[in-house]
């Protein structure tokens, strides 16, 4: 038996692929194929709540950060180019890249990896302090090159003894719907 592997180009069609093995112009073997990336969220982390993730710690607002593991359940590779997160005390600037050092991750399928955000999304923004104490239901988004970007809702909600959400004391929790 001969096997054969071959890379996928980035902006590949998902779907029923025809494959063909052929020797001197000749087709001896024709196969379908399913090749499709599905993408899904395993967990979100809060910064201030998992300080031995990979964070930025050189960056004094690292606390205020989160990411997500991802992974590819599907039998195609994808390559994510931006994590947004929506909802949350400092959003995700539309057409913003949000990626740690604004790098595109490709995953191959049966792949896990965990995304740090750029931006923080639960710093307390100047202008209007976000109180401690507060809770909502935020989205995050990846976006993709190839099949359907994924969004999910989670709820985030901010506790302890502080006055402001961007204070020490002020706990973050953020769970999957």
């Amino acid at each position: 038996m001969t096997s054969v592997s071959f890379n996928l180009v980035q902006g590949y069609v998902p779907g029923e692929q025809k494959v063909i093995a052929a020797s001197g112009g000749e087709a001896l073997q024709t196969e379908t194929i399913s090749i499709k990336p599905k993408l899904e969220i395993v967990k979100l982390y809060a910064a201030k709540n998992n300080p031995g993730l990979d964070w930025d710690k050189d960056s004094s607002n690292w606390k205020h950060n989160a990411s997500v593991k991802v992974e590819n359940t599907g039998s195609g590779p994808v390559t994510i180019t931006n994590l947004l997160f929506l909802n949350t005390p400092n959003p995700t600037p539309a057409n913003d890249e949000n990626l740690r050092d604004h790098e595109q991750v490709t995953l191959s399928p049966g792949a896990k990896t965990t995304l740090y955000a750029d931006r923080e999304p639960f710093i307390g923004v100047v202008e209007g302090h976000i109180k401690c104490g507060s809770e909502a239901k935020g989205k995050v988004t990846l976006t993709t090159t190839v099949g359907d970007d994924l969004t999910e809702t989670f709820s985030w909600s901010s506790s302890g003894d502080y006055e402001y959400i961007h204070v020490e004391g002020c706990s973050i929790s953020i769970e999957r719907e």
